[in-house]
């Protein structure tokens, strides 16, 4: 409880020196605590930014990989297109040999009869 004025006029030099250490001591440790305080939340800010910017770096490397995954659907699709198109034209070609080795293959047998006849 807080002296009044008359109390303390009332103290020996030496109880008035007590007082006022005791008073510094307590007032260096509440500005200690006030810094530690402080420190704490400084800290605190530190990481809410911290975790701030780590959310947005993951949707940054989502939205990466969403591109990256999109390139690559797209160069699989044209693999596969240009892939059907070469089977494709492989399948012409080879039915145009075929037809064409039919018909050689029938011109040699007509001549093949007629040297038989």
């Amino acid at each position: 409880m807080p002296m009044t004025a008359k109390e303390l006029r009332k103290l020996r030099r030496e109880d008035l020196l007590e007082i006022m250490i005791e008073q510094q001591k307590q007032l260096n440790m509440l500005r200690q605590e006030l810094e530690d305080t402080r420190k704490q939340l400084e800290d605190r800010r530190i990481l809410i930014q911290n975790a701030g910017s780590i959310a947005e770096a993951a949707l940054q490397m989502q939205d990466i990989f969403s591109r990256a995954q999109k390139a690559a659907d797209e160069y699989l699709l044209s693999v596969q297109q240009q892939g059907e198109a070469l089977l494709s034209e492989a399948r012409r070609e080879a039915e145009e040999i075929l037809n064409q080795a039919g018909m050689d293959a029938g011109g040699i047998r007509r001549r093949g009869r007629k040297h038989e006849a």
